[in-house]
């Protein structure tokens, strides 16, 4: 298996991500699927009980892909506001909503 920036598993699937490319393995560790041209998509999450899959790009994008299906869904921007594409997202925990953490755009960290 390659190395990767961010890997998350829901049990059927496997996502690692590389800063190009999405690599989906099924639960046999065999390669399912490869989402290319992901710009900055480090970070793979997925939504319970379900098998999708949601990758944050540091070029302010979230990419949300099927797996049963092996296809991108959406492609979301988010604000880009600097530092915000390394905060943290997740879903809810019965997948009903998304949380996207952002940073207020005059922030002062020394506040």
């Amino acid at each position: 298996m390659r190395k990767f920036w961010g890997y998350a598993s829901n049990g059927s699937f496997s996502a690692g991500c590389t800063g190009q490319t999405v690599y989906i393995y099924d639960s046999g560790g065999r390669e399912a699927a490869k989402f290319k041209d992901i710009k900055y998509g480090y970070n793979p999450v997925f939504r319970p009980d379900s098998n999708i899959l949601v990758v944050k790009s540091t070029g302010a994008f979230f990419w949300v892909f099927s797996l049963d299906k092996s296809a991108l869904i959406k492609k979301v921007k988010f604000s880009d506001v600097d530092g915000s594409q390394d905060d943290g997202y997740c879903f809810s925990a019965d997948g009903r909503y998304f949380y996207n953490i952002e940073r207020q755009y005059n922030q002062n960290p020394m506040s």
